[in-house]
């Protein structure tokens, strides 16, 4: 039987999943896996205290439990459904978001790194969640912003922006100290973008003094109001599409800016006085989906669904002094999610990407100080609507110590035999419901 568990623990060994069930004849069951999503083994096996082999498969439940079946002898026997409990001790775990967003494409943390801020386009504000996932309120600015559609977080507060390309500077308390209406959508088109010091990056269309549309990715400044084009992409070229459909196509480190650019193939340009290609791109994930260069709204499922064909690159995640290229590629149970680390000084990628605990059709990635946090979202359906009901948390420190073991996760990850946990691993903390 195939498992999927969608609570797994980062432990020193490489990706293991752990958890403790009281089955119903009083014995207790200790279940491991060396896949990092519980998804990818043909086979998954739980062991008691003599060793004894039984075959296990859990089903996840829209409540947020687990239902586990135990198979013995060729006879299977349910368990009581289980209750995963919220437990800092753990190296990762996820919630329901509740209520759900409707449609998200940005998050970022608060100072505390105790909530996580998230601008829900679909109702046209920033909304508040703790890290149990419950929200804590739709965020009041002071004055109220109208349709956030994006925020960053910034030295002297946060930043965010409407799809009517309305640019407003929030101090740490909320409360704004800054308006800019850069041109209108008329004059400009901002398709995706990032703060990049007193300047931003984005990509999008741009009416010239001539009455010409340029297109491309631009260097923009918002106390001119004006904006220079540092890499043009033409109306048809093919890297256009993926830009428009809420992948995190941009990504600063100081002074440079980085856009991932879906052409054929794709490769990431770094933008800073000059602009540059780099070389470095993950091994079989230089694949770009075929999606047409102009499509409607009403294309939106397809166009969205073409990403998760292929193993593909999915979107650039800047942390401490390097670049994390975030992909993805076809699996068993959804998409497998991975994160090569880059490093544009030496313009080298790591052989050996990070696996990330879940299948989410698409994600939003938020990294932090304490944790990394997964939005996950489902498919894009007709009339602009996708789920958005849960996030996973998982521990910073656990999650880059993978990068510094490429070897020893390499070979977590091509071992599908079961492990000995150590001694001094954390269980994962379960409950009965009642």
């Amino acid at each position: 039987m195939r498992g999927k568990l969608r609570w797994p623990l980062l432990l020193a060994t490489g990706w293991l999943v752990a958890a403790e069930l009281a089955h119903g004849d009083g014995k207790l069951y200790t279940y491991n896996s060396a896949d990092g999503s519980c998804g990818g083994a043909p086979e998954a096996t739980c062991l008691d205290g003599n060793s004894a082999s039984l075959q296990v498969s859990c089903t996840p439940q829209p409540s947020g439990t687990v239902q586990w079946r135990v198979a013995s002898g060729g006879a299977a026997a349910a368990l009581p459904t289980v209750r995963v409990v919220a437990d800092s001790r753990r190296s990762s775990y996820a919630v329901n978001l509740n209520p759900a967003p409707e449609w998200v494409v940005s998050a970022t943390w608060d100072r505390t790194e105790e909530r996580i801020l998230i601008a829900d386009s679909g109702r046209g504000t920033l909304l508040q969640y703790d890290l149990r996932g419950e929200q804590r309120s739709s965020l009041g600015t002071d004055p109220p912003i109208a349709g956030p559609a994006y925020v960053f977080s910034r030295p002297d507060g946060y930043i965010a922006k409407s799809k009517e390309n309305r640019f407003t500077h929030l101090d740490p308390s909320f409360k704004v100290r800054r308006e800019v209406q850069y041109p209108a959508t008329t004059e400009v088109s901002i398709l995706d973008w990032t703060p990049l010091g007193s300047a931003f990056l984005f990509f999008g269309d741009v009416k010239n003094a001539t009455g010409q549309w340029e297109t491309g990715v631009f260097r923009a400044s918002l106390d001119e109001v004006s904006s220079c084009i540092a890499y043009p992409i033409g109306l048809k070229n093919l890297a256009r599409p993926a830009f428009r459909l809420g992948y995190p196509m941009f990504a600063r480190l100081g002074a440079m800016g980085y856009a991932l650019v879906m052409d054929e193939p794709p490769f990431i340009l770094e933008i800073g006085a000059d602009t540059r290609r780099l070389l470095a791109f993950p091994q079989g994930f230089r694949n770009r989906p075929h999606i047409p260069a102009t499509f409607t709204k009403e294309d939106e499922p397809e166009a969205h669904a073409a990403f998760t064909t292929i193993p593909t690159a999915a979107g650039l995640i800047a942390w401490e002094d390097v670049l994390y290229v975030l992909t993805r590629r076809p699996g068993r149970n959804g998409p497998d999610w991975f994160l090569f680390r880059l490093d544009p000084r030496t313009d080298h990628v790591d052989k050996v990407g990070i696996p990330l605990p879940t299948h989410a059709q698409h994600l939003v990635v938020v990294p932090g100080q304490k944790h990394w946090a997964l939005i996950e979202k489902g498919p894009v359906r007709p009339g602009h609507t996708q789920e958005v009901k849960s996030m996973v948390l998982v521990e910073t420190a656990m999650l880059i110590r993978q990068v510094a073991r490429p070897q020893l996760h390499a070979a977590a990850a091509s071992d599908r035999s079961i492990q000995t946990l150590p001694k001094a691993s954390t269980r994962l903390a379960v409950s009965l419901q009642d």
